[in-house]
């Protein structure tokens, strides 16, 4: 992860001093009529915490304890004081919090460094090769408001999908491979020639309908999602609410984008257009968690090749069948009501062996 998510501390330390000499930003540091009312608040909110009263509070999943607090001022009640009238008023707090979120740096990490040896190992001369297959990623021009997509050919270009403007296929490189990963607020966005990117998953998971339009002879489309809803959990930490906030989403938007390109191409706007297609989908295993670690890359490669030998069985059963000629062949993953069948009855089997095991102990 540190090989390639790295602090930008020049960048950094540029935006702190710009922040720190624009004489603007000292303006509302110190608000004296906000601090007198804040104090204000305070002696009449002591004024009603004469009466006390006990009340039980989780202490941990098992255990309770009793506590005595201020009738009218609960714990809820001081941590909202402690934020509106201590920190918020406070200059030195304020201008701090300011510093860090007011700052011209827009993400926490920098992912594309020119002429860094991590992208300068990576080939993408050898993406161009003649017997190398046609690969394609998109990214979000926030400058101008489009859809940009990049490809390993130079000559490409995208048809105008309605709904948004798609730009023609542009070079794949580092900046656009950097830029196609510039998750907001995670990653800072990537400049291309003077023009403002982020990830374009945001908008466009797959470019499903570039994928048809550019190439009318595919006769196989085979979708491999990356993350799905069931391996998302209850957070332990910030760092796994981190990443909820990140997957979480990316896990619905993709597989609700499936569920319209498959709906589009049986009964809607394209209906009878791609009937010799074959769609295959390889479904994605929820023991794979977002663990930045070389036991969950391991895990992730092991199960990844279970998933790939199950679809390949699932594809040979299916092609071995006579296919429907009025509409597409769709060997779909096991949908998520099925998958938490299979779970429940494994868990109940695995209680009733833990059961019987247990009964046969003398």
């Amino acid at each position: 992860m540190n090989t390639i998510f790295a602090p930008d501390w020049a960048s950094n330390a540029e935006a702190m001093w710009d922040f720190l000499l624009e004489p603007r930003n000292y303006k509302n540091a110190l608000l004296p009529r906000e601090i007198m009312k804040s104090f204000m608040h305070t002696i009449s909110a002591l004024g009603r915490m004469s009466a006390t009263r006990r009340r039980w509070r989780p202490l941990n999943d098992r255990e309770f304890e009793e506590v005595r607090e201020f009738a009218e001022f609960s714990e809820g009640d001081f941590n909202r004081w402690t934020l509106n009238h201590v920190l918020a008023v406070n200059p030195v707090v304020r201008f701090l919090t300011a510093m860090m979120y007011k700052s011209k740096i827009d993400g926490l990490s920098r992912l594309y460094y020119p002429n860094s040896k991590f992208l300068d190992n990576i080939k993408f001369d050898r993406l161009y090769e003649d017997n190398k297959p046609f690969i394609f990623h998109n990214a979000w021009n926030l400058s101008k408001q489009e859809l940009v997509l990049f490809a390993n050919r130079k000559d490409f270009q995208a048809k105008a999908i309605n709904g948004y403007q798609v730009d023609g296929y542009r070079p794949i490189d580092a900046a656009s491979l950097c830029a196609c990963s510039a998750l907001p607020y995670i990653e800072q966005t990537v400049e291309i020639d003077g023009d403002v990117y982020c990830e374009g998953a945001l908008v466009d998971t797959v470019n499903f309908k570039n994928l048809l339009r550019d190439h009318p002879d595919l006769d196989e489309i085979w979708i491999n999602r990356i993350v799905d809803a069931d391996q998302i959990l209850p957070p332990r930490n910030l760092y796994d609410s981190m990443a909820n906030l990140c997957e979480q989403f990316a896990a619905t938007v993709g597989e609700d984008d499936v569920k319209l390109f498959k709906y589009h191409i049986t009964c809607g706007e394209a209906e009878g257009e791609f009937n010799h297609l074959t769609i295959v989908e390889i479904p994605v295993d929820r023991h794979i968690n977002f663990d930045w670690s070389h036991s969950n890359l391991e895990l992730g490669i092991k199960m990844g090749a279970l998933a790939a030998d199950h679809t390949k069985k699932r594809y040979d059963e299916e092609m071995a069948k006579p296919k429907d000629p009025t509409r597409p062949r769709i060997i779909e993953a096991p949908h998520r009501e099925e998958r938490m069948q299979k779970r429940r009855e494994g868990l109940r089997e695995h209680l009733r062996d833990r059961l019987a095991a247990r009964r046969a102990c003398p």
